[in-house]
């Protein structure tokens, strides 16, 4: 044992028996801790805020002239900011299933009105008549017929909007985006999927 050694163990051995503390080892400083994330809202925060912005309107009748009231995108919002699943309509597919709205897909909504400032008329969400194991019935999709006030179509104001909304609903995350060019089915509304 080395002489600092043992003049060190003494000191600490005499401190013991006199009862005083004995001094800490210094302790590795710490890394700094970071600040917690910020939660996502959730989808029933997220769907009143859509019910309450008037720059996103949505539609309380389906396109194709079918009723359901219970499964318009209207319904399907205000159902969700209730707390409640949405439905689908008792004419497709599914004939009338509950489904959770993607979180996700209603926050992309929102944005694309309050920070890409589109204004836009949402025909469907999981309501509807649509391909068999579509989106919609997953509540992971919305239609869109009118963007900026010009009807979406293969010419004109209506495809150049049409084109910046697929854009924006890309930009947030759309794995699927269809509209006009896309194919004949889209040619007269947008379709965004998550």
């Amino acid at each position: 044992m080395n002489r600092t050694t043992l003049v060190a163990s003494v000191a600490l051995a005499s401190s013991l028996v006199a009862g005083a503390a004995v001094p800490a080892a210094s302790a590795p400083a710490a890394a700094p801790v970071a600040a917690p994330a910020a939660k996502a809202p959730t989808a029933q925060a997220t769907a009143k805020r859509i019910a309450a912005n008037k720059g996103i309107v949505l539609l309380d009748f389906h396109v194709s002239g079918k009723r359901d009231p219970r499964s318009t995108a209207r319904a399907n919002i205000k159902d969700t900011a209730a707390g409640k699943r949405a439905h689908t309509s008792t004419f497709a597919h599914p004939r009338g299933a509950r489904v959770a709205l993607n979180g996700k897909m209603l926050q992309a909504m929102l944005k694309l009105n309050t920070s890409k400032k589109f204004t836009f008329r949402v025909t469907s969400i999981a309501g509807g008549r649509h391909s068999a194991g579509s989106a919609h019935y997953k509540g992971r999709a919305f239609d869109v017929d009118l963007v900026n006030g010009s009807r979406v179509s293969t010419k004109g104001p209506g495809l150049v909007k049409a084109r910046k909304l697929m854009s924006s609903c890309k930009a947030y995350g759309a794995k699927v985006v269809l509209g006009p060019g896309s194919d004949r089915a889209h040619s007269n509304h947008v379709h965004c999927q998550w």
